[in-house]
């Protein structure tokens, strides 16, 4: 299966903004950890520290929806398996009236 040259620059151009989100993160984990020891006590410190988690975790949810939706596409996704691929394309699936 190819994809047409439109649907695969509107996913290039996403990845390109999804590079800079992972970007930012790294660098507000980084600027964290070069705080000096116990710079970030109590709740505010415990609010940063969960954002920074939760904001990997919610990135690692759409890269896997990324995957799913270029495989969808007709793409190749080596971060998928074959039965995620499957499903991204609709195989082996009966669609209700």
């Amino acid at each position: 299966m190819t994809v047409p040259d439109h649907q695969r620059r509107n996913v290039e151009a996403t990845e390109v903004v999804l590079h800079d989100v992972k970007g930012i993160i790294a660098a507000l984990d980084l600027s964290i950890e070069a705080l000096p020891i116990g710079a970030l006590k109590g709740p505010q410190g415990d609010a940063i520290y969960t954002m920074v988690r939760l904001l990997g975790q919610k990135l690692e949810e759409v890269d896997r929806k990324r995957s799913m939706e270029w495989a969808g596409l007709g793409g190749a996704s080596e971060a998928l398996a074959a039965e995620d691929v499957a499903t991204a394309r609709g195989e082996g699936r009966i669609e209700a009236a």
